[in-house]
């Protein structure tokens, strides 16, 4: 299943919202520092964190599965959307396009067991009803979707103790 176009805008600038929004995916992902703020056993040095340590520009874009066809192409539409948003060529011609959903990073939960496992497969950023059993811990604990959320990154190989999946919020 191919994934949503996507930004991740970790540190929501005025700049950085105007370069995201400019390249129009279908989500903005926020909240990703918050994230690993509240897991302090785990640490994200990311391309957007040094741009914004240095007060430059940052935002980290996801055009899809590395062998997906169509992961060329969005992230072909980034780099001419990135040219024009920043002035280096003319404005795309393009057709109005829809306004990009903004959902909210609301946690990490990180795999205990090899024997944990996800309820089914999920895709990233699909849609989890609220009540939903998202995955089975080992001892028999369920992880339910507390909210109507989206699940961001499920890794089905996630080694105990690694990163698991994030779920998010929408917010308008």
């Amino acid at each position: 299943v191919p994934a949503p176009t996507n930004v991740f805008v970790d540190y929501p600038t005025k700049e950085n919202l105007a370069f995201a929004t400019a390249l129009a995916p279908e989500f903005l992902i926020f909240d990703w520092p918050k994230t690993y703020a509240e897991n302090p056993s785990f640490d994200s040095w990311t391309t957007d964190r040094y741009a914004h340590e240095a007060g430059k520009i940052g935002i980290l874009t996801e055009c899809g599965q590395h062998d997906a066809p169509s992961s060329i192409e969005h992230a072909e539409r980034y780099m001419q959307r990135t040219l024009a948003h920043f002035g280096s060529i003319a404005p795309l011609n393009e057709a109005p396009i829809e306004p990009a959903r903004r959902v909210y990073m609301t946690g990490m939960w990180k795999r205990e067991s090899a024997e944990d496992r996800f309820a089914r497969a999920w895709h990233h950023l699909e849609f989890i009803p609220s009540g939903a059993l998202i995955a089975l811990r080992s001892d028999g604990e369920e992880i339910l979707a507390s909210e109507d959320c989206f699940i961001i990154f499920p890794k089905d190989y996630a080694l105990p103790g690694g990163e698991w999946f994030y779920l998010s919020v929408e917010r308008k």
